[in-house]
């Protein structure tokens, strides 16, 4: 039980850390796919206990952020059939507000942070 409690508190302290702070979440959304070798990688659905960061960790929050968002509804939906129901798609389509991927990812690759342009980059 303590086991539990001390989890979820981890877990609500990460969930809310990625969504202040989303040049961490594209850092480590990065890593993953330096480590797994394909940005197909990153639209899997995440697992806590994996320790493996994806789009679609902490109910999608990353997704909030435009670029996250661009480049998730560029590659997840036929990368995962189950990326439409994600939180992640629900985030990135308020995120986008409008804006097609396509021109979100070039206004990145244009006046992005690193992180960002190093995501639209490596998402291909």
């Amino acid at each position: 039980m303590k086991k539990n409690v001390i989890l979820l508190s981890m877990l609500a302290l990460c969930t809310v850390g990625v969504t202040e702070t989303y040049g961490a979440g594209i850092t480590d959304l990065l890593a993953t796919i330096k480590k797994k070798g394909s940005p197909k990688e990153i639209c899997k659905k995440a697992s806590f206990f994996s320790g493996v960061v994806t789009i679609r960790s902490f109910e999608g929050a990353l997704c909030k952020n435009k670029v996250v968002a661009a480049v998730a509804e560029q590659i997840c939906p036929n990368a995962a059939s189950d990326y439409m129901d994600s939180g992640c798609h629900k985030e990135a389509v308020k995120a986008l507000a409008g804006k097609t991927p396509a021109q979100v990812t070039e206004e990145a690759k244009a006046t992005g942070t690193s992180d960002e342009q190093k995501l639209v980059e490596a998402a291909g």
